[in-house]
């Protein structure tokens, strides 16, 4: 169900996350919100380009198939497909050390 009367019955999203963000402060951050931090290092390196993270960088994320094959960024890229990229798979844990698979050329097009 959609609701329409949103806007006319609760202050602005702005409002709530000023609000949520002054009760962090004064609480001294009580909670860590992965997503958050991340927003805010976003926020805070944007004048001198994008932050890097474990979604930007070479295996900050590893996932392995039940085949052996590496991918890398993101576990979603796992079995999908494109023109562009047959594979996102970096190589094959049975046959390449992560070194290897550094240098592959998917690993090189998937950074341009």
């Amino acid at each position: 169900m959609l609701n329409l009367n949103w806007s006319t019955r609760n202050p602005p999203l702005s409002t709530i996350f000023s609000e949520f963000f002054l009760l962090m402060k004064v609480n001294e951050y009580p909670m860590r919100i992965r997503e958050l931090e991340g927003a805010i290092s976003a926020i805070r390196c944007y004048p001198n380009g994008p932050p890097e993270t474990h979604k930007r960088t070479p295996f900050g994320i590893v996932s392995i198939d039940v085949h052996g094959n590496v991918y890398s960024f993101s576990p979603e890229l796992m079995g999908y497909a494109t023109r562009a990229y047959p594979t996102f798979s970096l190589g094959n844990i049975t046959e390449k050390t992560f070194e290897e698979m550094l240098e592959s050329s998917t690993l090189k097009r998937m950074q341009t």
